[in-house]
């Protein structure tokens, strides 16, 4: 699956703060970023994914100083991003309550327009203007998804940035720390509502230079909320915002008043291919102090349906169960053929590939039966009847046909299922 955003962000910095103690000078300027990202994002399967973000900025300094002579405007393309993923959860399987845990590797190129912006004595680097900090960076992230309830879940995320080189005007910016926590409500299969808390720390940079705007380093902590909208598979939106609200940096710094945006997804390709993960699926950086508006666009995660596209001729595929209701065995059982039992959800991604691949496969094996049994939750009375203690799916058994259950494939991986009852159907061919 490939996906193409389109992000915009706005940032206003008309505060300035000494320690954690507010300045109210009257000469403060007014700082206001404007930023628009592309990104490209490609899910490879097998809890593989890469990104590419291409930002382009403007920045505008008011100051307060009717006499300064400076340069008022700076834009241009921001620092590159190429970043690649991995999803943990395709170890032990996606889905349901099983935790997602994505690493996520970054590489910052230099493309950002290095300049300056103000007087001498108020310089602001490019990094606080989010057109770039014009230097290599690398990034990394440990990202947590668990969900607790169908509708309810949270995100744990911590990671940091370091600079790997000055600027070409000889600064190198501190390291920059993040941690963040985040609560996800689902309400309906369409939306995703997200909020929580951020802290960023930064070391101070090295510079001779002593001018209020040199981030000299410190740490703040914000609120953030994001909204998404899934308008169809391929098109998704949302909006998003953060507030900083404990500050405490060194020196004097212009630090950030609030930020906003919004942002457009569309996601076209192969969508029984990618990885679920739980509305976290597309990386989108929340405001670092590097680079505002890369953003939290975040969408609901595109929901599977019972039924897969393009799927061959049916064979002997019948449901089970549905909506969560169970069913008793023995009568789903096809005497003299294997029979496969199938649990899934339409939230569990994998599901929906397997589901194609048994259909495929009950319509080229006569002696094959499938019977579908749909788990919304483990709540359920289903899940409780037959899944006790499971917190994953797909969930597959599969008996012989004297109705002997000869094997439990518990979170069953597509490619396991497929070489299973292959092998099995082969083996009986040839006794």
């Amino acid at each position: 699956m490939t996906q193409l955003a389109l992000s915009f962000s706005y940032a206003r910095f008309d505060r300035e703060f000494a320690g954690t103690s507010e300045a109210s000078d009257s000469d403060t300027p007014v700082l206001e970023s404007n930023l628009t990202t592309l990104g490209l994002n490609h899910f490879f399967g097998d809890g593989w994914s890469g990104s590419l973000q291409l930002p382009v900025g403007s920045v505008k300094l008011e100051s307060a100083d009717q006499d300064a002579t400076a340069t008022r405007r700076l834009s241009g393309l921001g620092d590159i991003s190429v970043a690649a993923r991995y999803d943990f959860a395709g170890l032990w399987g996606a889905g349901g309550y099983s935790p997602s845990l994505t690493l996520q590797v970054e590489l910052g190129l230099p493309s950002g327009r290095v300049a300056r912006i103000g007087r001498a004595t108020d310089t602001v680097p490019p990094s606080v203007l989010s057109v770039g900090s014009g230097a290599y960076s690398a990034r990394g992230e440990l990202r947590l998804t668990q969900f607790v309830h169908r509708y309810v879940g949270f995100v744990a995320t911590v990671g940091a940035r370091e600079p790997l080189g000055s600027t070409t005007d000889g600064i190198r910016f501190g390291t920059l720390g993040r941690g963040a926590l985040e609560a996800i409500v689902r309400p309906t299969e369409v939306l995703l509502l997200r909020a929580g808390v951020d802290h960023y720390l930064r070391r101070s940079a090295d510079s001779d230079e002593n001018g209020r705007l040199v981030n000299s380093g410190g740490s703040v902590t914000a609120l953030t909320a994001s909204a998404g909208f899934r308008v169809s598979p391929m098109f998704s939106f949302g909006a998003f915002g953060r507030l900083p609200v404990a500050i405490d940096v060194r020196g004097r710094q212009l630090v950030e008043s609030f930020s906003a945006g919004a942002a457009l997804s569309f996601t076209f390709g192969a969508p029984d291919e990618h990885d679920h993960d739980h509305g976290d699926d597309h990386d989108h950086d929340h405001h670092d102090g590097d680079d505002h508006g890369h953003g939290d666009n975040d969408e609901p995660h595109e929901h599977v349906g019972g039924e897969a596209e393009d799927t061959p001729p049916p064979g002997d595929v019948q449901d089970a169960a549905t909506g969560g209701s169970t069913f008793e065995l023995k009568q789903q059982l096809a005497p003299g053929r294997f029979t496969v039992i199938d649990f899934w959800a339409d939230w569990c991604e994998p599901c929906k590939v397997l589901n194609k691949d048994l259909r495929r496969l009950a319509s080229e094996h006569a002696d094959i039966a499938i019977r579908r049994v749909e788990v919304p939750d483990f709540d359920s009375p289903v899940a409780k009847q037959h899944l006790r203690g499971v917190t994953a799916l797909p969930v597959v058994w599969i008996f012989d046909g004297q109705g002997r259950r000869i094997q439990t494939l518990s979170p069953a991986s597509p490619a396991s299922v497929v070489d299973e009852v292959e092998n099995l159907v082969v083996e009986e061919h040839a006794h």
